[in-house]
């Protein structure tokens, strides 16, 4: 296959490709795409196919669940069972940005993407990016780093073509990122929360927010 390519910001001359990419998206497509850290690969988070081939891409092991982006509170209702009130605290205080929030996860959820844990991992990215697939993508957004399990993940377009030129659908251009600090990862299935991966939220940023986690 041929991967298609698109810079963003986007190019009165690239404006064309635009449909065809949102068709893509739509249609189960899977995407190389900038975040506010690394490049990542994403997808429909409810279609099994697409969640299914972007784990084969990786060689990711399939019991090793895939992070979610949403929109807003209102896409987040519609992905998780339940948000309880300390989760609506660190929302306020810390989204969109860089903390991972790991919910039970709702009925429409496929339990591919979550390793079959009956939770799932989701967060809200500043990046304009992805700010700009939401303006026409209603459905939580898959953001795994876009490498081969175990390798470096790809800072630059060129990066990702490297690892999944000829792979994937779309590869989207949105110049170097050179952050690399990994979201927190915060389980609020747990009582109190447990902080899985501390990163660029810290623990006691939490607990000034919410009390103490383990």
């Amino acid at each position: 296959m041929t991967t298609q390519r698109l810079a963003y910001p986007i190019s009165i001359r690239a404006e064309p490709l635009v449909p065809r990419f949102v068709e893509c998206v739509h249609a189960g497509g899977v995407i190389g795409y900038p975040t506010e850290t690394v490049y990542g690969l994403g997808g429909d988070a409810l279609n099994t196919r697409t969640i299914e081939r972007i784990y084969r891409l990786k060689g990711r092991a399939f019991r090793n669940p895939l992070l979610v982006l949403v929109r807003d509170r209102d896409m987040l209702k519609e992905t998780v069972r339940s948000i309880p009130s300390q989760a609506d605290v660190l929302i306020r205080a810390f989204w969109p940005g860089p903390l991972t929030l790991i919910f039970e996860k709702c009925v429409r959820i496929p339990g591919a993407l979550t390793g079959g844990s009956g939770t799932v991992a989701v967060r809200m990215s500043p990046d304009p990016f992805c700010r700009f697939v939401f303006t026409w993508f209603d459905r939580p957004l898959i953001s795994t780093s876009a490498n081969p399990s175990g390798a470096v993940p790809a800072q630059t377009e060129a990066d990702l073509i490297r690892y999944f030129g000829g792979k994937i659908d779309w590869a989207v251009d949105g110049g170097k990122r050179q952050n690399t600090t990994p979201s927190t990862l915060l389980d609020l299935t747990c009582i109190p929360p447990r902080l899985v991966r501390e990163g660029g939220v810290t623990g006691k940023q939490i607990e000034l927010c919410i009390g103490a986690v383990s």
